[in-house]
């Protein structure tokens, strides 16, 4: 998009029928939120996740800005699960927390 919060899959493709995965979450989310130049609160302490080494890196940042400001937590066990898809759920969760803490402020 114009303000770069969705980007495609690489390869000139957007694949809107595609899953997004729990890390794509954190990209999108993050963009979405330097657009809106929100400033997060380190709520939490940055913790490695057990599964570090499967985050992709053009994901790392986003998703531990997310973990950090308590937008987004792992599965258990220190897991995060990036190439799981989110599910509704998950992502009513995330965006209730984001809209909660900084845009309804």
């Amino acid at each position: 998009s114009s303000q770069n919060i969705v980007s495609g899959m690489g390869n000139g493709k957007f694949e809107p029928n595609s899953p997004v995965t729990r890390e794509q979450m954190c990209v999108l989310l993050n963009n979405y939120i330097k657009f809106r130049k929100i400033s997060l609160k380190a709520v939490e302490s940055k913790t490695p996740f057990t599964d570090d080494k499967n985050i992709s890196k053009w994901a790392k940042d986003a998703v531990y800005k997310c973990q950090s400001a308590d937008i987004i937590n792992g599965k258990g066990g220190g897991i995060f699960d990036p190439k799981g898809t989110g599910t509704r759920a998950e992502a009513s969760v995330i965006f209730t927390k984001l809209y909660k803490e900084y845009i309804m402020e």
